[in-house]
């Protein structure tokens, strides 16, 4: 009997040692589910961060796309404007050209005539003095 007490006592032991063990074991196992699920807990919250800044960025980056385009097209319609008023402008200065070459040859033609009409008038009244 003191032997089958001592192998009982030991029976009784192992199974101690083994239920320690395997509480152990699940502790370690509840403990190291808990760190991985923290540890996938902080990476997601880290690629939801580093998500917000890319789309704060992106916003950003598109904004000044945006306001980049909107100057070219202001600079674009500028630049026309401009063009169209040089045309016009060089259109009224073709024009004044075009008066002043006009009025310079009437002016010679008027000047020129003016100058003709005494010498007839001399010679049409030295006729009539002349009978």
């Amino acid at each position: 009997e003191p032997f089958a007490a001592q192998l009982h006592a030991a029976s009784a032991a192992q199974a101690t040692a083994d239920a320690k063990r395997k509480a152990a074991a699940q502790a370690a196992v509840k403990q190291v589910q808990a760190l991985l699920q923290k540890r996938e807990n902080l990476e997601a919250q880290q690629r939801e961060a580093e998500e917000r800044r890319a789309k704060a960025n992106a916003a950003k980056v598109a904004e000044g796309v945006a306001k980049f385009w909107k100057s070219c097209c202001r600079a674009a319609l500028y630049f026309e404007v401009q063009r169209r008023h040089a045309v016009k402008t060089q259109k009224h200065f073709e024009n004044i050209q075009a008066l002043v070459s006009k009025s310079e040859a009437f002016s010679s033609e008027v000047t020129n005539k003016l100058l003709e009409e005494p010498k007839d008038e001399e010679s049409s009244s030295s006729e009539m003095n002349d009978p």
